[in-house]
């Protein structure tokens, strides 16, 4: 893949201008030296071009449990940039780990194409090593004496510094630093002024296209550490049997190769001879081939965020070293196996707060990997759940997380996998070992598993006028793939794309209705669905209301599906509204009936907030989708309406007090009545919410 440079020139002269003229001077050999900003570091800068890659982090609930409704937090997404060619020597790709801001890094997606100023940050001391440092001369002013190591290592430096490089030459850069003058990073490059120019192919095998049935195709690694004197109890045979479906053990059904023919209807195919499973051991510290150390004892605790991505960056190098040693025949297939997935007890020593983190998508070349933490909190807590597996190899297909509302006092907050619902949220089936729980509406037809019921896929401007509800019967998801409505609300692209084109299409702002019910078969589509008689797990039987921005176009998602209302036939719970910019008014969603098979709902748009008006008390419409018409409705028809509730009579005076009372603070005045809140507008992925530190999914 090859593109143009039409922004190199301007990033060069912005570099040059900002440079501290007092850093300008040159050396006796006529190079310029890297910039120093502080007496502490030296900053070395190149200009690159790669691919970014997102990867996504699922965090532990501070209780150690699967789900905690009391912990959500934003997750943490880290990003490496990855050359389109890999290195013919191991086929593994040229793929480093650097540090955007938040602001630019919420901006971009995996298979985003990017120019950026990548710097290098070395300590003084290790600049020292190779005289860059500003006490690095002698008494007579001439530098001071370098071994020929140390001097190779320093004219790369001095070579290399401002100009246009590869990624592959970046690798060449820090092996040479690590190699030969002994210096290894201790921060992860920092990525600046990040300028997408273009967008990557992204790898579609698990986005399903037409109905078109897909194999799934993996290299899982069991991971020990000998050297290390780290042997968990997981082991290869243990993992497949929670892979692979065993007609003979009836005590685990709930396995990963149910999880992709159930949540997919069958559209998914995890077989074991495409899905290899192995043990392997190796080095639980070390340097790996981007230059950046690795600790695999004491990872995130060690040297924080960089050497806990560090460490997950180094597995692949470290399988594929290994299976070299053992099995070179794999080893010559390791790039044939789309997704990697590592096993490895990361809090074996000290508690670590994530149990996975997956590609968020998958570019090609990139190591599409999904690592699952076995023990969080020593070896005593090792298990292996295959939900979290399911829900980081969702990521690696380009699904985003399930996002929901909290709102506490009456003001709402994004609460960031709080969809109980979903997989991709914090739902956990209610029995780990025997029960599934699957995607909601708008996650599935995203991945293009599920779709539109007939004459369900609505323009909301175009296919429903005003006053005019129309019924729709939603079979339950657990029974068929067309299951949902899905109605576009806005009013920028209202236009209905067919599912599963190819086009880039850009975000579209929809809602998704759907009808969940548990599944009944063992480990079929959201058997797993909702706990009995735990009311905050009250989820089986419900109709649902999600929006989502994304379009079933085969890319990553860039923004999550958001969880609006639940639906029952209950009068206090049988309907939501959702307000939307002034041309398209508001839209209702009204559940009329339900059975365990189906649900009849009722959508109706309305562009007024009562029926009151000359002409609109006798137009036979419903203009303010309250379900009543015209004079059956109190708004026309006074006498419908409630009398007002009986005063009820003031209490009596307290007598006065004998003494002079003491000041008391005023009481504060009483809010107005709220506004009904608008719903958030469509997503742009330059002005989405900054992340935050995790502590929950990823």
């Amino acid at each position: 893949m090859e593109f143009r440079w039409p922004l190199l020139a301007a990033l060069l002269l912005t570099a040059c201008v900002t440079l501290p003229s007092a850093l300008s001077q040159t050396d006796e050999s006529g190079d310029a030296p890297p910039s120093s900003p502080s007496s502490s570091a030296v900053e070395v800068t190149l200009y690159v071009e790669g691919m970014v890659q997102v990867y996504s982090r699922y965090g532990t609930p501070s209780d150690g449990g699967l789900v905690n409704h009391m912990s959500y937090t934003t997750p943490e997404y880290s990003y490496t940039l990855v050359e389109a060619s890999t290195d013919d020597s191991n086929g593994l790709p040229n793929e480093i780990p650097v540090a955007f801001s938040e602001e630019q890094g919420i901006s971009l997606r995996t298979g985003d194409v990017v120019q950026a100023a990548l710097k290098l940050k070395l300590s003084s001391e290790q600049a020292s090593t190779l005289g860059l440092g500003s006490d690095d001369t002698g008494s007579g002013g001439q530098r001071r004496l370098l071994s020929e190591a140390h001097e190779r290592a320093r004219r790369m430096v001095l070579d290399f510094h401002e100009t246009r490089r590869s990624l592959q030459e970046f690798m060449s850069l820090t092996d040479v630093l690590n190699s030969v003058a002994g210096i290894t990073l201790s921060e992860l490059p920092t990525a600046e002024s990040p300028v997408i120019i273009g967008q990557s192919d992204t790898i579609k095998d698990l986005f399903i296209e037409g109905g078109k049935q897909q194999n799934v195709s993996s290299l899982t690694f069991v991971i020990k550490s000998t050297v290390c004197g780290l042997q968990p109890k997981l082991d290869a045979r243990t993992v497949r049997r929670y892979w692979f479906d065993n007609s003979s053990d009836t005590s685990l059904t709930a396995t990963l190769q149910q999880y992709h023919k159930a949540c997919s209807y069958d559209q998914l195919v995890f077989r074991p001879e495409n899905n290899v499973v192995i043990d392997i051991d190796i080095p639980c510290n070390g340097t790996s081939r981007n230059g950046l150390k690795y600790d695999l004892v004491n990872g995130y605790y060690a040297a924080g965020k960089s050497d806990m991505m560090n460490a997950v960056l180094a597995l692949p190098q470290l399988a594929w070293e290994f299976l070299q040693k053992t099995n070179p025949t794999l080893a010559a297939k390791f790039d044939e196996y789309r997704r990697k997935i590592y096993i490895f007890p990361f809090g074996w020593k000290k508690p670590v707060d994530f149990i996975g983190l997956g590609s968020q998508g998958c570019i090609p070349g990139s190591t599409c990997l999904a690592v699952i933490n076995s023990a969080p909190y020593g070896l005593s807590s090792e298990q292996l759940a295959v939900p979290v597996v399911f829900h980081e190899m969702g990521h690696n297909m380009g699904l985003s997380h399930a996002v929901s509302f909290l709102c506490p006092s009456g003001n709402c907050d994004v609460v960031e996998t709080g969809d109980l619902s979903d997989v991709m949220g914090n739902g956990t089936p209610n029995d780990l070992t025997k029960t599934v729980l699957c995607l909601n509406a708008a996650l599935a037809y995203k991945a293009g598993w599920a779709a539109p019921i007939s004459g369900g896929h609505l323009s909301l401007g175009a296919n429903l006028k005003p006053g005019m509800p129309q019924d729709f019967v939603l079979p339950s998801m657990s029974l068929n793939k067309t299951n949902m409505l899905r109605i576009i609300t806005d009013a920028s692209n209202p236009s209905i794309v067919p599912t599963n084109t190819n086009s880039k299409q850009a975000l579209q702002r929809a809602l998704f209705i759907s009808y969940r019910v548990r599944g009944e078969a063992p480990a079929s589509y959201d058997s797993g669905l909702g706990r009995d008689g735990i009311q905050y797990f009250n989820l089986n039987g419900y109709v649902w209301v999600h929006e989502f921005n994304e379009t079933a176009n085969g890319l990553p998602a860039s923004s999550p599906s958001l969880m609006l209302a639940k639906l029952d036939t209950t009068r206090v719970a049988n309907s939501f509204t959702q307000q939307l910019p002034t041309s398209l008014g508001n839209v209702t969603i009204r559940v009329k009936s339900k059975t365990p098979q189906a649900a009849t709902v009722t959508v109706c748009r309305a562009i007024r907030v009562n029926e009151a008006g000359l002409n609109t008390c006798s137009d036979g419409l419903d203009n303010d989708c309250d379900g009543l018409v015209d004079n059956d409705d109190p708004d026309c028809n006074p006498v419908l309406k409630p009398p007002p509730p009986a005063t009820s009579p003031s209490p009596p005076k307290p007598p006065v007090p004998r003494a002079a009372p003491k000041a008391q603070p005023s009481s504060p005045l009483r809010k107005a009545p709220g506004k009904k809140k608008r719903s958030p507008p469509p997503h742009k992925r330059n002005k989405k919410p900054p992340p935050k530190k995790n502590t929950q999914r990823g």
